[in-house]
């Protein structure tokens, strides 16, 4: 109870802290609002008693005026609370946000990410953030209006009869204990079938998001999502209807349960009137104050057991505040510039149940060299990378910036001395010039550097003949701010489409706007460029971060032959390194898939066209 009380109070604090002043304006008119049926009531016993005893024409004109006041009252506070209680909500929201998407970017690791659980709870959690202080508001001005509306009737009530008062009052107990009965069975609902919602919510993207919409129609998928989709709705809709009906069957019991009082009130009250103790307008206030009374104490029990709920679905959203980040940002010394970075035995896999990713890999990487990295596909390259930009940290072994440990160094301070081009590298629906400028946030970009980076790409052209230029956005979801009209009137949207290799060439004029850092990391930089594409990307790369480390990971190995160094791994393991000649000679498995990948140029030239090519010469695909 204690927790629940806690939980409520910080809940009630977070909501009235996000606008004071609507806030205490809501809690004025939240007493009004209570106060209005009470008046009315008794305005309405005051004209019926002036009329039924012949009072003077004045006294029943004041009666009247005091009531049609009241009603007036009762009416017109109501959409005036609305809309304070709705701005309050807007301002509780955006601040809910703020925290929720402030503490989930907090998380410096990718461990949680990429935790099926983790979205489970986290979508649970983020609703919860944003909706429960709202409600948990909205709950408790109901609660507060029942409360002083039952006060008021109670008291009517006393004054006639205390048995028939305390009959009404005893008539919400049920009603609590089985509405906070269910809400606990609501909390815990909300929990099973939130990994089914996620399904279908996935399912329902599924036929929406021109990623997936080739292949859908190409293989004729779409009524096999549609029908998984349904499974899953049907699914959570199932559960939802065994509390649905489990829910009406106890509410209906309750309400005949709680016509027994009533009805002892209403016996109450007939008895009273017989005897001639009771005036008539006595009788007006007394039936509708035993009316009020009892729906007050209905609202009251509901408004109570969703108040105990909301106190555990807050846990969710406090769960997610109070969550330790996997990788901790702002913790550590800044990182020193780069000259070397080292994996000292380092042992890694992405959970207990796994097998191990990397297993003893020890590699050094010096300032100003270049590296390449090869290998199947699941050999650990990528995962290389991830340890690298410390969005996980070994599970043995270490990960050395300078020879130190690199969990000395503020997380974010590593991360400002990368660049990068990921192999799932991000299409961000946004302009030419910011999917550019993302790249680095914390710089003042000129558009003579966003035009000199798209140069490097090749892409100047492309994006000199789009109609708006950088401010075109790229998209397939999204339309620009700005459109135009025809002549006869209709718009024309502004977005624009890019390929794949073009989406790839600006991810990589993102990475070139940080060629200043340290070290540069490119994984598959090249994998859905052309063969002029690729060479051209490999020369500017090449001149460009000249005297910086920089590490590649690449299938095509003309992306690599030029490094400093080529590592192979297999299974986790470095099983080879050397330059590009000394493993040819070598003879192993770089040697193989070196010539795997030339028999695709050499096997189709005529006999009598083929040279020799010694090891030095051989390019493999490069212009």
């Amino acid at each position: 109870m204690t927790d629940s009380v806690r939980r409520l109070a910080g809940s009630a604090r977070f909501a009235l802290s996000a606008d004071p002043l609507r806030a205490a304006f809501m809690i004025i008119l939240t007493v009004l609002n209570g106060v209005a049926p009470v008046v009315t009531v008794w305005a309405t016993g005051l004209t019926v008693d002036a009329m039924a005893q012949g009072r003077t024409t004045a006294a029943i004109v004041g009666a009247l005026t005091t009531l049609l006041l009241a009603m007036a009252w009762s009416q017109l506070l109501p959409p005036v609370q609305t809309l304070v209680e709705n701005d309050l909500g807007r301002a509780v929201e955006l601040r809910a946000q703020q925290r929720s998407f402030d503490k989930i970017n907090d998380l410096g690791g990718l461990a949680n990410f990429e935790n099926p659980e983790f979205h489970d709870r986290l979508r649970l959690a983020v609703s919860a953030g944003v909706d429960v202080p709202v409600q948990l508001l909205t709950s408790f001005t109901a609660l507060v209006r029942g409360a002083i509306t039952l006060i008021g009737f109670a008291v009517a009530l006393f004054t006639v009869d205390w048995v028939a008062a305390l009959l009404v009052l005893i008539a919400g107990v049920p009603r609590l204990i089985a509405e906070t009965r269910l809400g606990r069975d609501r909390f815990a609902l909300q929990a099973t079938i939130s990994p089914t919602e996620r399904l279908s919510m996935m399912y329902a993207a599924l036929q929406t998001e021109p990623d997936a919409a080739k292949e859908i129609r190409l293989f004729g998928l779409g009524n096999h999502f549609v029908g998984r989709m349904i499974t899953e709705v049907r699914r959570a809709q199932k559960s939802t209807r065994r509390l649905d009906v489990r829910t009406a069957k106890l509410q209906s019991l309750l309400e005949l349960v709680s016509l027994i009082p009533v009805a002892a009130c209403l016996l109450l009250l007939v008895a009273r009137t017989s005897q001639g103790t009771l005036q008539p307008g006595h009788v007006v206030v007394l039936l509708g104050a035993l009316a009020a009374a009892d729906g007050a104490m209905a609202v009251m029990a509901t408004t109570l057991a969703r108040i105990n709920e909301l106190s555990l679905v807050i846990t969710r959203f406090d769960d997610l505040m109070s969550l330790t980040p996997d990788i901790p940002c702002g913790t550590g010394r800044p990182a020193p510039p780069l000259q070397s970075l080292e994996f000292e035995n380092v042992w890694f896999r992405y959970r207990p149940d796994l097998p191990w990713v990397l297993r003893g890999m020890s590699l050094q990487i010096d300032a100003g060299t270049a590296v390449g990295v090869v290998g199947l596909n699941g050999a650990g390259k990528s995962t290389m990378i991830k340890l690298m930009a410390r969005f996980y940290d070994p599970e043995q072994g270490r990960v050395l910036w300078n020879g130190t440990d690199i969990r000395d160094f503020d997380v974010e301070s590593i991360r400002q001395r990368m660049g990068s081009v990921f192999q799932d590298f991000m299409q961000y629906d946004l302009s030419v010039r910011e999917n550019v400028t993302l790249g680095d946030v914390t710089a003042e970009v000129s558009d003579d550097d966003v035009w000199r980076v798209l140069e490097l790409v090749n892409l100047g052209q492309v994006v000199r003949a789009l109609h708006r230029g950088l401010d075109t956005v790229i998209s397939t979801m999204f339309l620009d701010a700005e459109d135009v009209e025809n002549p006869d009137g209709a718009e024309i949207p502004r977005g624009s489409f890019f390929s794949g290799g073009q989406w790839q060439r600006l991810a990589i004029a993102r990475m070139l706007l940080r060629l200043d850092r340290d070290l540069l990391v490119l994984d598959e930089p090249s994998s859905g460029l052309d063969p002029q594409a690729e060479h051209d990307l490999n020369e500017v790369v090449r001149d460009a971060a000249r005297g910086r480390a920089r590490v590649m990971v690449s299938h095509r190995l003309n992306t690599v032959r030029r490094a400093d160094r080529i590592v192979v791994l297999a299974d986790g393991r470095i099983v080879e390194q050397g330059t590009h000649a000394e493993l040819m000679v070598l003879d192993g498995r770089y040697r193989q898939l070196f010539d795997l990948q030339s028999s695709g140029y050499v096997d189709d030239v005529p006999e009598g066209r083929r040279h020799p090519v010694s090891v030095e010469e051989s390019t493999i695909g490069e212009r």
